[in-house]
């Protein structure tokens, strides 16, 4: 409890504000620990997440607030609704792990992200899922997530059946502690804003459509075995 407790009392590293804030009290008062937690507690991704996205954890809020509202006033429904939905869809346990309060091992995390890859590979709503940052370096350590992202197959239908299977994701990653820092975008969307420092770790591309975008990747197999090399000496 005291790593959570003094992570959120800690300074991190510094958000990207516009020019005319930062080097203010305003920027030095962002870079906390528990502003972090709460600006994701209210916001939980909905600035960045797609517009389905966004439905969808409005419209859990609604649901289980309208539900709770028989019961006990309509406010104190809709703060539970939005705990629930922060921990079942807003990727709660990322929060920590972004302020350096992750506690994983290294075996946990190739599990658990072994286990998804086989979920991904047989989501028949899913074309696509690339790993973005650090981990195609072999850079890990108990703090770090996986920032992924995945991509539809084409349709509306599609798109929201991978929405809806996200939801799943996002709420056996809280469940298990796993650190998934995952939406659900356009491959175009993604390389767009995506940082093109590190090479891309390729999960999963049935259409093989990466090859539009990106020169250099590394596959799931190549990852499995620099991880394993670097942190599990297997």
């Amino acid at each position: 409890m005291n790593r959570y407790i003094n992570a959120l009392f800690t300074k991190h590293k510094k958000k990207h504000l516009p020019g005319f804030l930062q080097g203010t009290w305003f920027d030095e008062w962002m870079s906390y620990g528990y502003i972090t937690f709460i600006t994701s507690f209210i916001l939980q991704g909905m600035l960045y997440a797609n517009w389905r996205d966004n439905v969808i954890k409005i419209g859990m809020d609604m649901v289980i607030t309208l539900a709770l509202s028989l019961v006990i006033p309509w406010w104190v429904g809709l703060f539970i609704a939005h705990v629930i939905n922060y921990c079942i869809n807003g990727q709660a346990v990322c929060v920590f792990y972004h302020i350096r309060a992750g506690n994983l091992t290294a075996k946990q995390f190739y599990n658990g992200t072994v286990e998804m890859k086989k979920r991904l590979d047989s989501c028949r709503y899913i074309a696509a899922a690339i790993s973005y940052g650090s981990l195609s370096t072999g850079k890990w350590h108990p703090s770090s997530d996986i920032d992924i992202r995945f991509i539809p197959k084409k349709g509306e239908w599609n798109y929201w059946m991978a929405m809806m299977w996200s939801v799943g994701e996002r709420t056996r990653a809280f469940f298990n502690g796993y650190p998934l820092d995952m939406y659900v975008f356009t491959m175009k969307h993604s390389y767009d804003v995506m940082s093109k420092k590190e090479i891309p770790i390729i999960f999963k591309d049935i259409d093989d459509e990466h090859k539009k975008y990106y020169k250099e990747i590394m596959g799931f197999d190549e990852f499995c075995h620099m991880f394993n090399k670097m942190h599990l000496q297997e």
